[in-house]
């Protein structure tokens, strides 16, 4: 475990070697990041230690970014251009990002999988083509340090006993780093819950009706529906502090700014076309980079499955726990999350609540990278490979 704790660093830094050679990246968000970094630190400066105005903004008169972008990403930022040479603020940023996002992955994995077949799929997650994505085309820092928090979220939800402040504390964190991280982390632990309700109230039926023996889960499926509604409220109410805020000023700005034409989500399914051909690009590479996770996926859940029926499970030593098999749970988002990247998807991003403001269909991505990376390792770990 202490070789793993060493290695994810390492790995990190590896990914950010192309920055320390060739300078940072700047890529399409960096100018607003960069701004936000600058214009926090220099309030810092002067004792304001929670700014709410950017001054400096639409060309000095100003705006309350503070108040609606959350308040980790531009703290970290903030707090790395007081110490470091501007030359090395961002390549430093993506480094701690990538580190953390490499131990919660490692976390993640460790649950389901031997040391060697997590420290596979935490190299898998702090390499893949969307994080890459993320960390140098787009320079998204915000939902690149969100990625850090998106296999907490998976292992509050798939763990075999959940607790309240084990789910709070993921959902707590993405809403205080990045708003369409929190809206897609919240749907993808709605959806992972709904099917261990429905998986648990099959088992419940069967061992009522059927005779079978019960193999339920430690907490019942009302407990468990309890569990999650409490850790959701405690992880919002954690999260006030940026929340509350913009939610009640959220009526004296245009909201509606954010869904202009090529920033609608109906302009940015798979390989959608617009009249801004700098757009288009962007939009294809995402496209591609959508089908290889897709198809990196769809591989994994297909090995896993053969995996499973050919070598069962062995059984466990007297007083031992497995943990739930999350096979169920990753195919059934990993499903949900290719039609959401298709147009027929279109009615569901119009009418569930908040999703029209993610924007990009394609940032979904993120969630299904956590899928890919865990199902990689869970397959891996029901080979031969030693631990």
């Amino acid at each position: 475990m202490r070789r793993d704790h060493l290695l994810i660093p390492l790995a990190a830094f590896a990914v950010v070697l192309p920055l320390l050679a060739h300078g940072c990246s700047c890529g399409h968000d960096f100018g607003f990041h960069l701004q936000s970094w600058l214009e926090a630190a220099s309030q810092f400066r002067h004792g304001t230690l929670y700014p709410h105005w950017a001054f400096a903004s639409a060309y000095n008169a100003g705006e309350p970014r503070f108040v609606f972008y959350p308040p980790l990403s531009w703290t970290l930022g903030a707090l790395l251009t007081l110490l470091l040479p501007a030359a090395y603020t961002t390549t430093a940023y993506t480094f701690l990002a990538l580190t953390a996002a490499g131990f919660t992955m490692h976390r993640l994995a460790s649950y389901f999988a031997p040391s060697r077949a997590a420290l596979i799929a935490t190299t898998l997650y702090l390499a893949n083509p969307y994080m890459l994505f993320t960390a140098f085309e787009r320079t998204a820092f915000a939902e690149l340090l969100a990625a850090a928090w998106l296999p907490l979220l998976f292992f509050a939800a798939l763990r075999r006993r959940p607790s309240v402040t084990g789910i709070a504390l993921p959902i707590a964190l993405l809403w205080l780093t990045n708003a369409p991280a929190a809206v897609m982390g919240c749907y993808a632990f709605a959806a992972i819950t709904g099917v261990r309700l429905v998986l648990d109230l099959r088992r419940h039926y069967r061992a009522a009706h059927i005779s079978e023996e019960p193999t339920l889960a430690p907490l019942s499926p009302f407990a468990l529906a309890g569990t999650a509604l409490g850790g959701t409220v405690l992880g919002l109410s954690l999260a006030a502090i940026y929340l509350v805020p913009a939610a009640y000023q959220r009526r004296f700005v245009q909201i509606a700014m954010a869904g202009i034409p090529n920033m609608r989500f109906d302009d940015n399914f798979l390989f959608g076309h617009t009249a801004d051909e700098p757009h288009n690009a962007v939009l294809h590479t995402a496209s591609l980079v959508a089908l290889e996770i897709l198809a990196a996926t769809a591989v994994a859940l297909a090995a896993l499955y053969v995996v499973s029926r050919v070598r069962p499970t062995q059984p466990l030593s007297a007083g031992s726990e497995a943990p739930p098999n999350p096979l169920p749970a990753l195919a059934t988002l990993t499903l949900l999350i290719a039609l959401l990247l298709l147009p027929l998807s279109a009615p569901v991003w119009r009418h569930l609540p908040e999703l029209a403001f993610l924007q990009f269909p394609w940032r979904m991505l993120s969630i299904l990278a956590v899928c890919m990376a865990l199902t990689v390792a869970h397959a891996v770990s029901r080979t031969s490979l030693p631990a």
